[in-house]
């Protein structure tokens, strides 16, 4: 339980951070390896 108490917190502000940075990221460098 102890370690599950800290994984939990961790994970949400884990998943929207990366999300949010890959997300902006995602269609600039996308566009340019598609597109070549």
């Amino acid at each position: 339980m102890p370690w599950q108490a800290l994984l939990v917190p961790p994970v949400p502000p884990t998943q929207p951070a990366f999300s949010v940075a890959p997300d902006e990221r995602d269609p600039d460098e996308r566009d340019p390896d598609e597109r070549c």
